[in-house]
């Protein structure tokens, strides 16, 4: 089993999916608190047309992607704090149309469909340590940040009035937190897809929600499962000839449903 590793690039796909792994769900716990997960979804869906800029402009495409999910989420930033407009539909919005319009310009791009679907459903196995760097590098500024603006992340997204009158800058926290979740899920596009990006954001946390008890089992669980996740789904698509990205979705609905099914047995057996 171990004579896998010797491969450079199942190396680079399980250094790729631990820092994922670390990296969403703990982002994830934050918009299950606000509850507003769906934004997660909306900007995976919507960095479907900025690869497809990137293919038509003839640059980069993770250059035009990040560019475009970070000007998605400070449009998602302002547009919360209008009460007059439909944020939820207004988001909905922006995910329909980045997933229609990038589906359509990469249809009709050279691209081929073996490609498009890889940036649909991902393939970590074409991970390059370019891209390694970057997630590395976010993941140390996202571990940064969270030692200075932990406690007043968590307010924030629990009771934003409360955090208000303790003189907490709420719209500085929610403006970095949007775009700090924007370059992440820009980053993972290529890795997991876009359509399962939101897999390691809610999946773990839903999981954990069920089992713990504090904030801090909150963080450790959700990071844990999403290991959990990360690494068997990436070991059994290995061995089955499977795509990673479905696998590793599928892996993480059978552990939910699972560990739901024993609480509430657990629970229905006390009572």
């Amino acid at each position: 089993m171990l004579e896998i590793f010797s491969y450079a690039f199942l190396q680079n796909a399980f250094i790729s999916i631990i820092l994922l792994s670390a990296i969403l769900p703990f982002l994830g716990i934050f918009l299950v608190l606000k509850k507003t997960t769906f934004i997660g979804d909306a900007l995976a869906h919507a960095s479907l047309l900025g690869v497809s800029l990137g293919f038509l402009l003839g640059v980069n495409s993770i250059i035009t992607t990040l560019l475009f999910l970070v000007f998605c989420s400070i449009l998602i930033f302002f547009i919360q704090k209008k009460s007059y407009l439909n944020y939820d539909l207004i988001v909905m919005i922006i995910s329909i149309l980045g997933m229609s319009f990038g589906v359509l310009m990469l249809t009709i791009s050279s691209l081929s469909k073996s490609s498009v679907v890889n940036y649909l459903f991902g393939n970590i196995l074409l991970v390059e340590g370019a891209d390694i760097f970057v997630l590395l590098v976010l993941s140390i500024i996202i571990f940064i940040l969270s030692l200075f603006y932990l406690k007043e992340a968590l307010l924030t997204f629990i009771n934003k009035d409360l955090a208000y009158t303790e003189n907490i800058k709420t719209d500085f926290i929610e403006f970095l937190f949007f775009v700090i979740l924007a370059l992440v899920i820009g980053v993972s596009i290529k890795m997991i897809g876009v359509l399962l990006v939101s897999a390691l954001i809610v999946l773990p946390v839903s999981i954990s929600k069920i089992i713990s008890s504090s904030f801090k089992s909150l963080i450790f669980n959700s990071i844990f499962w999403s290991e959990i996740m990360g690494i068997s789904g990436l070991l059994i698509s290995y061995f089955l000839d499977l795509p990673p990205g479905p696998v590793i979705a599928s892996l993480g609905i059978f552990i939910f449903l699972l560990v739901l099914t024993i609480k509430l047995i657990s629970d229905k057996i006390k009572y």
